[in-house]
């Protein structure tokens, strides 16, 4: 039909716009300011709480269901508030700085991990980090894909997605070489204050543009 026969003359984004677009590259600060706090805690805190804590590595199960659920907690919450506001603004390209800078502030409390001495007490501030780890993702993207090119929008969070992956790989090894050469865990943690830094540049970098713009 001609809405199929339009939709097929429409012309592609290539991957160099998108990653070249300002709404990707604010996507991709949020990422970076993220991932490695979310990394921390979702994969490395078993083997924090068992060397900083004793806490035997058959237990840590008791432990570490909290943080994944205050994630997803988070994440809906977050979500819902950009959202309300989002049928409300005045503005179609708003940006929820606030919200933003609460998730992010979330973000650095892993910073604080080891000046805290109880297991619990970890648990409890890995939880708030990757809350506000969950918030920022969801902030951003929701920022992303109100203002990318529509034809473009998969490509798009499918590139933050990859991001994140490439972050992961990364740090990996990185944070198990500085663990095995100091046995201490405060350069790892402090990964949490790249949070905002990336929120404030994400801040700095926001300005009207159509959602139909490629660029």
């Amino acid at each position: 039909d001609d809405t199929h026969s339009e939709a097929k003359e429409a012309p592609a984004v290539h991957v160099r716009e998108v990653l070249g677009h300002r709404a990707f590259v604010r996507q991709a600060l949020v990422v970076l300011g993220s991932a490695p706090a979310i990394l921390v805690v979702l994969s490395w805190y078993p083997q924090l709480l068992h060397e900083t804590c004793d806490v035997p590595k058959h237990a840590v199960g008791h432990y570490l269901w909290v943080p994944p659920l205050a994630f997803d907690v988070a994440a809906i919450a977050f979500g819902v508030a950009a959202s309300r506001r989002d049928r409300t603004a005045k503005d179609a390209h708003h940006a929820h700085h606030d919200l933003l800078a609460v998730a992010a502030l979330a973000t650095t409390t892993l910073a604080l991990v080891p000046l805290v001495g109880s297991a619990w007490g970890k648990v409890a501030l890995g939880s708030v980090s990757l809350a506000g780890g969950a918030g920022m993702y969801v902030v951003g993207t929701s920022d992303l894909l109100r203002r990318i090119d529509p034809r473009a929008a998969a490509l798009a969070g499918g590139l933050s997605a990859a991001i994140q992956s490439i972050v992961h790989v990364a740090a990996n090894p990185v944070f198990g070489a500085v663990v095995d050469r100091t046995h201490t865990w405060g350069a790892v943690t402090a990964v949490g204050l790249a949070a905002l830094p990336c929120a404030a540049l994400w801040s700095a970098l926001a300005r009207p543009k159509a959602p139909s713009q490629a660029r």
